[in-house]
């Protein structure tokens, strides 16, 4: 009686199915989910599903390259979004932060760069670029490459607003 009740339970499926990840661990999948839904990140549920599935990974392990630049991404996108602020200045450093985390995991990869020099640039729309330049030793922080970067950015955003000012 025991031996055909043991092998309906290995047969049944509970038993064949493969093992799940226990309660909040990140999923498996994560990177090819995001990398589906970034496209269509726009609409807020999908937003939140793309936070959903980054920030589990990037806090599990906060030196993830592939974490740290997808978080900065939906960071710079969110920040984006809205007027210059104390929410658009606190995106946008969180984004420079995980973005400079990117940076570190792999130096040579763009992605990171260009998402935490955007976090900048999106941190100094939301406190003033006074503030922000401040705040930010050039000589000890910046890469030449970056620091152009980011000055391209200061540029730009000097010429949007003489541009607004009629000048």
């Amino acid at each position: 009686m025991r031996a055909p009740l043991f092998a309906l339970l290995l047969s049944s499926s509970a038993f064949a199915q493969a093992p799940k990840a226990p309660a909040g661990a990140p999923d498996p999948n994560w990177q090819a989910k995001f990398d589906q839904l970034f496209p269509h990140r726009a609409d807020a549920k999908v937003l939140k599903q793309l936070y959903d599935l980054v920030e589990p990974v990037q806090k599990q392990n906060d030196g993830d390259f592939e974490a740290n630049w997808r978080l900065a991404a939906i960071l710079n996108w969110d920040a984006n979004n809205y007027p210059d602020g104390d929410l658009k200045a606190g995106l946008g450093k969180r984004a420079w932060t995980v973005g400079d985390k990117a940076i570190q995991a792999k130096p040579d990869d763009v992605r990171g760069q260009y998402n935490a020099a955007v976090g900048i640039g999106l941190y100094s729309e939301g406190v003033g670029i006074l503030t922000a330049l401040s705040q930010i030793d050039c000589a000890h922080r910046f890469t030449p490459h970056r620091a152009q970067f980011v000055q391209r950015l200061i540029e730009a955003r000097q010429q949007r607003l003489a541009a607004a000012l009629g000048n």
